[in-house]
């Protein structure tokens, strides 16, 4: 064990004297790979950055399980580095992530945001975790999909098919289709991606994990993207290689092509993408792909409801949705493509990170979840209003889904519409349209209301003690959380509001005299219902509260 990691437990045991277990971030990652140079360095900018917890391995990650099963943490970073993925075969990681992510309790489905945390360099791995914590995806470049420029605030699209043809999403919503392209994209991309302005970009057509071929079904007349040892470079049909040399954060997101997410030496597009061209967070199959429903359906959360759903999330609620399908045989989907889809699409990048789409059309449907507390149970009802024509469901769609703001057990539904709800101990999922049905219109409601236990300890730090100089009132809040502070000596206090993603919400200072006080915190320090942070700093000392917010 380096000695960079032995100080990094001794801090972490420093800070465990002023009570920062309220963290809901892991990081799982293994003794091999912190004992390589530098990559404890990253280990440690997660952990402070994240307030996380570190879990660590020796041969396999089931090893942390149970340890994973107590924390119970709602994001998890793998740090990894890339030696260590793909000679343990990368698919095979993928896989054992997407299986221990949904065994942290005893249903079939996802229980905790997670994501790959690797590099060519242990610095190519900090860039993941070093920038912004929540980026607007507003320009597209596209060699795909050309209908989805509709969704985004600019951007060009390049046909994969057709020669010359090349669209234009201006940022008065003007698309712009007369513009005759070039013949071979791969110049043009290089060069539009080396400009550090495109927020996102996606493709299709046939890949390895070193390449990407820009035309298909065949190559024909244009060229081909390659990656070696952490550079990705433009190939063209004719004419020398090109490097592509952006650095701004980006999604790079490829939806149908094969094995390009797949780390299966130092020579892979993954490493090269987040070395050379600004891969903020990326998705790709590790396997081949036929089937597509693991990677087409994350677009359908992403870019459907208007920036509701980050990027994580989208991938996140795609697989739980594809759960429920296989574990319900819903009509219209094939088991087998299920199968072959379901612990494939890897996600890289840190899972907290908020990449989401800066809106410009309205949401397929609005959702709203409200909460009533109970004196042993609460009631939930969440429910759906479509904005526009749709068939919310597969095939085609996918089922409607939303995160509770703590978790439950014991739940009982009460009343329904829908054809199918499953209630778990984090999320709500409800099966409105089948196969077969005329599409839902405007207007149209579904909804399902229950009642639910909370979990034990949803809130957590507020316990008196002599040491605690910090107590919060009624967990979960509603509309109004108690803040109690007992200080020995005057000082100015410091309150912070954080989100379950570590972002800052807002500050709040005081002086006050030694002496027991109560401060009164409203909506306005909150947003929607959920897990917020309270951090309190006084007389050099600094505690930290975990609590449930509900908004009637």
């Amino acid at each position: 064990m380096t000695s960079s990691f032995v100080a990094f437990f001794a801090l972490q045991l420093i800070l465990g004297s002023v009570d920062l277990s309220d963290s809901n971030y892991a990081v799982v990652t293994s003794y091999n790979t912190l004992n390589l140079s530098n990559w404890a360095d990253v280990a440690e900018s997660l952990a402070l950055k994240r307030n996380a917890r570190i879990f660590v391995y020796q041969d396999d990650m089931e090893e942390v399980l149970d340890s994973l099963r107590a924390f119970n943490p709602r994001y998890i970073a793998f740090l990894e580095a890339p030696i260590y993925i793909f000679t343990n075969n990368g698919e095979e990681y993928v896989r054992k992530v997407f299986q221990l992510t949904r065994s942290l309790d005893d249903d079939p489905y996802g229980d905790a945001f997670w994501g790959i945390i690797t590099g060519f360099y242990p610095e190519d791995a900090l860039k993941l975790i070093s920038g912004p914590d929540e980026i607007d995806i507003k320009t597209a470049l596209l060699k795909c999909c050309g209908g989805w420029l509709q969704y985004f605030y600019q951007g060009i699209y390049f046909s994969e098919t057709n020669y010359n043809e090349m669209w234009t999403k201006l940022p008065d919503g003007t698309i712009i289709d007369t513009i005759p392209g070039p013949t071979d994209c791969t110049d043009t991309l290089v060069e539009l991606l080396n400009t550090d302005t495109f927020d996102i970009m996606v493709t299709s057509g046939h890949a390895s994990s070193h390449d990407w071929q820009l035309h298909y079904p065949d190559p024909g007349l244009e060229g081909f993207f390659r990656s070696y040892m952490g550079q990705v470079y433009g190939d063209p049909h004719e004419g020398p290689d090109i490097n592509v040399e952006s650095t701004n954060p980006k999604i790079y997101y490829a939806p149908g092509n094969c094995l390009i997410g797949l780390v299966s030496d130092f020579d892979c597009m993954v490493l090269a993408w987040i070395r050379s061209g600004g891969a903020h967070q990326y998705v790709g199959y590790t396997v081949e792909t036929w089937h597509g429903y693991m990677g087409w359906g994350i677009s359908y959360y992403f870019l459907r409801f208007a920036g509701r759903y980050d990027f994580q999330e989208s991938h996140y609620f795609n697989n739980q949705s594809l759960l429920f399908d296989l574990d319900r045989g819903t009509p219209g989907t094939d088991s087998t493509g299920l199968e072959h889809d379901r612990d494939v699409v890897a996600f890289y990048g840190d899972p907290a990170c908020r990449m989401s789409l800066y809106p410009v059309t309205d949401p397929l449907y609005t959702e709203e979840l409200t909460v009533h507390q109970g004196s042993e149970r609460d009631t939930f009802t969440y429910r759906i209003t479509m904005v526009q024509e749709g068939t919310p469901g597969t095939p085609g769609g996918r089922q409607p889904i939303a995160f509770l703001p703590y978790r439950i057990d014991s739940a009982e539904v009460l009343s329904t519409d829908a054809y199918d709800v499953v209630i778990t101990d984090d999320f709500v999922l409800m099966q409105i349209w089948k196969q077969g049905d005329d599409p839902l219109e405007p207007g149209d409601t579904r909804e399902v209301t229950f009642t639910a236990k909370r979990a034990l300890s949803v809130c957590e730090g507020q316990s008196s003690s002599p040491d605690r100089f910090l107590d919060v009132g009624s967990c979960p809040a509603i509309e109004g959380l108690s803040l109690s502070l007992s200080l020995t000596e005057a000082s100015l206090v410091r309150i912070n509001i954080y989100n379950s993603a570590g972002r800052k919400l807002s500050t709040l200072r005081k002086h006050l005299s030694a002496g027991r006080h109560r401060i009164a915190l409203g909506s306005e320090y909150f947003g929607a219902s959920g897990i917020y942070f309270v951090e309190a700093i006084a007389n050099g000392k600094r505690e930290i509260a975990r609590v449930v917010w509900l908004k009637n």
